[in-house]
């Protein structure tokens, strides 16, 4: 939603350059403060800084711009619902690379989350323009790149505090678009109370609180529960659209979105007869941390 008002005024680039310096910004003096008191390792060792900068590209960067382009075609509720596919090339791609084993259950979900987009697509596949489908193709494309950061987080990121990975990965996220910025920044309308509205809920809220407000389920109530979080992008970012931006929500995105939502609930949710502590719920836990709370909108 915040995205959809932020690019009245400004670009992809530089919104989600506004938002992740705000976040980094907020979470590296969180993690400064919380590491005097415990005496923890500082934040950017050198042995660290190549993976947190490709960390910060493929899980910020590039799937924040790409989303912040696609908003100005495509409706914030149908981006929510297109956003679960995150999950689903969580799950191919940690079989692939990682070596994951692929069950029955999840291969059957994943199937659904590709038949949930076909659905909501079905009818109007013929009144799409080029605009729109290019939309559509970014969103799958920032969703891939949130399956491919939640595998090298995975495979690269061991013995490393999350909050600290959040903090620099985010930070460092934001210096890679700078040049984007500076090219492409109107600074006209950054004295807009709109716009500025939009930028410090996505910096402060969606990016800076939500991964604090994750890290806190987590710690509290573990990660399979924290996991759960996945299920309410599509809902809220749904109704959101339809009560702040009047869109229209039809059959087809309600139907649409539940078999996504199963589609999610069949990879994430295990069968009780499963041990819990099994890697894929590892892999899950990293992607969510990394992504999830910070919604994009």
């Amino acid at each position: 939603m915040f995205l959809r008002i932020g690019s009245e005024f400004a670009s992809g680039p530089v919104m989600t350059f506004i938002r992740l310096f705000i976040g980094g910004l907020m979470l590296i003096v969180i993690y400064e403060y919380r590491s005097r008191k415990s005496l923890n390792n500082k934040i950017f060792e050198l042995r660290n800084l190549k993976k947190f900068i490709i960390i910060g590209l493929i899980n910020s960067a590039i799937p924040f711009t790409l989303f912040a382009i696609a908003v100005k075609s495509l409706e914030t509720s149908i981006i929510s619902i297109l956003n679960g596919l995150s999950v689903l090339f969580t799950f191919v791609l940690s079989a692939i690379f990682l070596k994951e084993k692929l069950t029955i259950r999840a291969i059957f979900g994943f199937i659904c989350g590709i038949f949930g987009v076909f659905v909501i697509y079905a009818k109007s596949l013929n009144s799409l323009d080029y605009s729109q489908i290019a939309a559509i193709l970014l969103i799958v494309l920032a969703t891939f790149c949130y399956g491919v950061a939640a595998v090298y987080t995975k495979a690269k990121i061991k013995g490393i505090d999350p909050l600290a990975t959040a903090s620099a990965s985010v930070l460092l996220g934001s210096v890679a678009l700078f040049p984007m910025f500076v090219i492409q920044a109107d600074f006209n309308s950054f004295i807009n109370l709109k716009f500025i509205f939009a930028m410090l809920a996505l910096g402060v809220c969606c990016t800076g609180i939500a991964y604090l407000c994750y890290f806190r389920l987590i710690q509290n109530v573990g990660a399979n529960f924290a996991i759960m979080t996945a299920f309410l992008i599509p809902i809220f970012g749904t109704i959101n659209g339809v009560i702040f931006l009047g869109e229209h929500l039809n059959f087809e995105k309600i139907i649409g979105g539940m078999i996504i939502l199963f589609g999610m609930w069949c990879i994430i949710i295990k069968p009780k007869n499963v041990d819990s502590k099994s890697d894929k719920n590892d892999i899950l836990r990293n992607f969510y941390v990394k992504h999830n709370t910070k919604s994009s909108f």
